[in-house]
């Protein structure tokens, strides 16, 4: 299923254009089992290559490096590479990376389905506390709690399920997701994502969880004294690994932060079919969601297929090599994109942009922008059921909890941080997630379509093989 394209149901006279949907964006990462040993490491110790260990397997200490950005040949350069402090040690260097287990063609379609139904619940969770231009990447914020959720049991690891797998067990969703991420990668477009978790010196970690991670998500494992050099680093690495995009993944360390569980992702992609000088007009009018009207770039373009989906049209716009498209959406007059979005299911999105319409000339206008977005999503994934990671938590799985000051550890925040570079070559996006765990302390009339994004949209960047949003965003307001 995801190496299957979206081109195998297209009519032979017509490609698939991408679909551009007003204000929502979507990412996703990926990791295996091992044992269930633990693992220590010694507070005191920097660059020792045998860390303290009690009952445990030795992980042994790399020269510190972040490995830049995969690029392909059409790809800009990379950004020079920041470096990571020496007080950092990249551990594990006699831990093989075994093969990730492939999911069955039915836990595949499970996770087309609950991606899709987490991404828009998320979406309107988000949505409903913001006005402004909002955008997230479901691929990279499901890359750091799947990791997350490797150490998880008891109550805790049954909400993280039901969340983040829709009930998947953890075993299925590891699976399922690690095989999506291996098959976004492509020869045209860039993709790249990358995860790492971050520990504080003297916090014994457990074997099993180290090795569920490596296996499954490639995890780069970091042992460090969590002070200003730490906050440096693990910005350095998300600023590395998102091609100069995003420089800040978080903003403190405090005294209670005992780990950090990082994704970073990154999207290239140049326009199928280049717009020429003809069809780029300057100094036309985006009208914002307060009516305020702003001078803006427009790029028109003829699509080939749209889609109707709650009253609202959609184009869809491939980028070269046609594993990525660009989907935008303009809802009914008077609806704003949080009002559309609020109505919109997972399931009749994936629906409608796997099987648009061909039969209309489609003429497609959008505006040049630029976009970033921080959030929390505590708030939005505790709404949506994982108190007990939050709250009452049982990591038990993750570490060893006797050398967590408490006993307990628990989840404190979830940090997201997004960017995109809408133009007329193409895009470029990225986002950062960081889990922070403490101790406890319808059809269209005519044949001709006309979409202009003039007005307030949502947006995303679909992946062609099962639809799913790696981004996904509002655009309310063009940013200068």
């Amino acid at each position: 299923m995801f190496n299957k394209s979206i081109k195998s149901k297209r009519k032979n006279s017509r490609r698939l254009a991408a679909i551009f949907m007003a204000g929502m964006i979507m990412l996703t990462g990926c990791g295996k089992t091992g044992s269930s040993k633990k693992t220590e490491i010694n507070s005191e110790t920097q660059t020792t290559s045998e860390p303290t260990t009690k009952t445990s397997t030795t992980i042994a200490v790399e020269p510190t490096t972040s490995e830049p950005t995969t690029q392909n040949p059409s790809a800009k350069e990379p950004v020079a590479q920041k470096e990571i402090s020496e007080k950092t040690v990249l551990l594990g260097a006699n831990m093989k990376k075994n093969d990730a287990e492939l999911p069955s063609f039915d836990e595949e379609k499970k996770f087309v389905d609950s991606t899709a139904d987490f991404s828009f619940e998320l979406m309107k969770k988000v949505l409903a506390e913001e006005d402004d231009n909002v955008m997230i990447s479901p691929i990279s914020i499901i890359n750091a709690l799947a990791m997350t959720e490797n150490g998880a049991a008891g109550n805790t690891l049954a909400d993280m399920e039901k969340v983040v797998g829709r009930g998947m067990t953890r075993d299925e969703y590891n699976r399922a997701l690690s095989a999506y991420c291996e098959s976004l990668y492509d020869d045209k477009a860039q993709f790249s994502n990358k995860n790492s978790i971050w520990i504080r010196k003297g916090i014994g970690v457990k074997d099993a969880f180290v090795q569920k991670c490596k296996d499954y998500y490639d995890s780069e494992i970091f042992q460090a004294p969590f002070d200003e050099s730490t906050l440096n680093d693990i910005n350095n690495w998300g600023y590395n690994n998102t091609n100069g995009l995003i420089d800040k993944t978080i903003d403190q360390i405090n005294e209670t932060n005992i780990m950090f569980l990082v994704n970073a992702l990154y999207f290239e992609g140049e326009w199928a079919a280049a717009y020429t000088e003809d069809s780029i007009s300057e100094d036309r009018i985006f009208t914002d969601k307060d009516g305020n009207e702003d001078k803006v770039t427009m790029l028109s373009s003829q699509e080939n297929c749209c889609f109707t989906l709650n009253n609202g049209t959609g184009f869809i716009k491939p980028y070269e090599g046609d594993k990525y498209s660009f989907v935008g959406i303009l809802p009914a007059d008077g609806k704003s994109p949080e009002e559309y979005i609020s109505e919109i299911k997972g399931n009749d999105f994936i629906a409608a942009v796997t099987n648009p319409d061909y039969s209309k000339d489609v003429y497609v206008e959008i505006p040049e922008f630029s976009a970033d977005y921080r959030s929390s999503l505590k708030a939005p994934l505790y709404d949506m059921g994982m108190e007990s990671a939050f709250e009452d938590a049982d990591f038990s799985e993750m570490l060893d909890l006797s050398t967590v000051d408490g006993g307990r550890a628990k989840i404190s925040d979830v940090y997201h941080n997004t960017h995109i570079d809408v133009d007329r070559k193409g895009t470029r996006a990225a986002a950062t997630t960081a889990v922070v765990v403490d101790n406890e302390s319808c059809t269209i009339a005519g044949e001709e379509v006309h979409i202009t994004l003039d007005q307030p949209f949502v947006y995303m960047i679909i992946d062609n093989s099962t639809g799913l949003p790696t981004f996904m965003g509002v655009c309310n307001d063009i940013v200068k």
